[in-house]
């Protein structure tokens, strides 16, 4: 429509009489401007009139079919979740209800008693109803079979005296773990990003409640035996960390669980008090086992379990009821759209007006995605210059395009490690947030100093830092001189560095290298690392904690690559004991024959001098 309304606008600008004349010839012969005298006018126009109202009606009825497909597809994914979050629900029951049977029968087992009490009743009742509810889903009902019939086996191995404590709960732990398997599983198959997140707190509730009731058992133990082993009580105090780590865990993926968690756990100011005792008597070696029963110890650690096993069904079910809420609203959008698309097919002229408003919303939504989409190439730049800060440029590269990055032998490699004698004397004078000023200034001169030379910084842990020279881009036998070179500036410009609020103080720098060969390679998923391995790594580090503060101290092997590129004044310190290594003859670098008072005072390219970089530090 537009290249026709500018050809038409195009046509009626002629500047002499003759082309205006011609113009409008055309314009009546034309497309823009049909002649309705003449019957092919008539049909031209009655086109127009027919086929340009279609047009929006017919991008109007094509929007909604996908507005319906989409609500359809809503529909599917929300009933994919309640489904899902009946199963799950239906598999942490089970669970549960192994749980609490597990622990019946080893408390009937420990007392000794031979009688089947209440208790047991009761947890068989559960789990049977569990096994029932758990029977009726399709990938655990096989399970659930095989479960029905090996229980009933064990409960009878029970009543005959003919089970030990440790072949119950071996029994148990392998149904749990069958279980949690399913849960686990259908977890992960969850469409909905919300659903999950719930549903992974689930998760997370149910493990804890595993871990609470493990090291119930070993509570248990204690009171059948009299004391716990040291490696048991570790066990126990294990079990307990892990169980408390989970629920906070799971707090973090649903702020319900930590409203419930407090409210019916933490505020619980009884309940508390009293598990906080018994297990702090668990862990104590000379604890006298009969200031507690074990009915007393598993009726607190039931209720412990009951209350986060009632915050993971309150879970489930909030989680059912929003699902609920959204189906609801989903057909409810169906039926609208079918509603609209019997207005648009019955009610064309007031389509054109819809249309209207309809394109102009896409076209905000448009702007909105260009919008998004440069703030997601800002964020992809920050994401790849962190990644190139954490590793090599080579290296990312290579893991950006999900290659292989294999271990690799780099047999020239000179290593440099440095520490601040006496950092921990001079941290004890200044507060925390001093430490961090004048640490950030010192990795700042490191920093720049290490920009003009040849090497790749490789950890800074503290007042400690580590390069090397010669990886991931070997540079043939420049890497000892490039190391050398950031040695000796160092040197100059920690003498003259100072400390902010410790004037009189100044920093002691000790420095060790070797040369020699190293592996190298990229280490972990979550956070990956470019870290080198080797005995040239040992002897480097060896090099700088026998070194003497504002000293480079060196091997001999580093001592031969300096000499090959000369230029350095080297002194023999002598023959040392190395731990690991045997007797070493070391050397000290004293200088470059042709250095100047402070080394390299301005960078190639005209980057700022070191002294002026220690003033900005200030």
């Amino acid at each position: 429509m537009g290249h026709i309304i500018s050809r038409c606008k195009a046509l009626d600008s002629g500047s002499s009489r003759t082309t205006l004349n011609s113009s409008m010839l055309d314009i009546r012969a034309g497309f823009c401007n049909a002649d309705p005298i003449t019957r092919e006018g008539k049909k031209i126009q009655m086109t127009q009139m027919l086929v340009i109202p279609m047009i929006p009606v017919t991008i109007l009825i094509i929007l909604i079919a996908t507005n319906l497909a989409s609500s359809n597809g809503q529909q599917k994914i929300l009933l994919e979740s309640q489904s899902i979050v009946e199963e799950a629900g239906s598999h942490g029951e089970m669970i549960y209800a192994l749980q609490v049977e597990r622990a019946a029968t080893a408390l009937y087992i420990t007392d000794g008693a031979g009688i089947k009490n209440h208790r047991l009743d009761q947890s068989y009742l559960f789990s049977d109803k569990a096994i029932r509810n758990v029977s009726s889903w399709h990938h655990s009902s096989l399970m659930a079979a095989n479960l029905k019939v090996s229980i009933r086996k064990n409960r009878q191995r029970l009543l005959d005296n003919n089970l030990t404590l440790a072949e119950d709960v071996v029994f148990y732990n392998d149904a749990v773990t069958g279980f949690f398997r399913l849960l686990v599983a259908s977890v992960k198959d969850t469409p909905s990003l919300e659903a999950w997140h719930k549903l992974l707190a689930y998760r997370l509730l149910v493990l804890a409640n595993e871990d609470y009731s493990a090291a119930a058992l070993l509570g248990l133990e204690f009171f059948h035996a009299g004391s716990l082993s040291s490696r048991q009580r570790d066990e126990f105090v294990r079990l307990g960390a892990l169980g408390a780590d989970h629920v906070k865990l799971s707090q973090q993926y649903s702020t319900d669980v930590q409203r419930l968690y407090t409210q019916r756990y933490l505020n619980n100011d009884e309940l508390l008090r009293t598990i906080t005792a018994m297990r702090r008597c668990f862990t104590v070696v000379d604890c006298n086992a009969t200031s507690h029963t074990s009915e007393a110890w598993m009726t607190t650690s039931v209720a412990v379990t009951d209350v986060i096993g009632d915050i993971a069904q309150e879970l489930l079910l909030t989680l059912s009821t929003t699902i609920d809420r959204s189906l609801t609203s989903a057909r409810l959008t169906v039926a609208i759209n079918v509603i609209v698309l019997v207005l648009v097919v019955t009610g064309a002229p007031s389509i054109t007006f819809l249309i209207y408003r309809m394109t102009h919303r896409i076209q905000e939504y448009a702007v909105g995605l260009s919008e998004k989409t440069k703030e997601l190439r800002r964020e992809k730049k920050k994401s790849d210059s962190l990644l190139y800060q954490m590793l090599p440029k080579s290296v990312a590269l290579q893991l950006k395009l999900s290659k292989k990055v294999s271990a690799e032998v780099f047999n020239h490699v000179t290593i440099f490690f440095s520490d601040v004698v006496g950092f921990t004397s001079i941290s004890s004078k200044c507060t925390p947030m001093q430490v961090v000023d004048f640490l950030n200034a010192l990795y700042l001169l490191f920093d720049t100093t290490i920009m003009r030379y040849d090497v790749y910084k490789v950890e800074t842990i503290g007042d400690a830092y580590m390069i090397a020279s010669g990886l991931p881009q070997r540079n043939g036998k420049r890497h000892a001189g490039e190391i050398a070179g950031v040695a000796l500036e160092l040197l100059d410009g920690i003498k003259v560095f100072q400390i902010p609020n410790l004037p009189e103080e100044k920093f002691r720098l000790r420095i060790g290298l070797h040369t020699g060969a190293v592996v190298a390679g990229v280490v972990g998923s979550k956070m990956p690392r470019f870290c080198l391995f080797g005995d040239t790594v040992h002897i480097a580090s060896s090099m700088e904690s026998h070194g003497v503060p504002l000293k480079i101290h060196i091997t001999g092997e580093c001592k031969a690559a300096l000499e090959d590129l000369g230029g350095y004044m080297i002194e023999r310190r002598g023959i040392i004991e190395v731990k690991g290594l045997g007797p070493m003859e070391t050397f000290f670098i004293d200088g470059k024959m042709t250095r100047r008072s402070v080394s390299r005072a301005y960078a190639p390219g005209g980057e700022t001098p070191v002294m002026d970089i220690l003033q900005q530090s200030r």
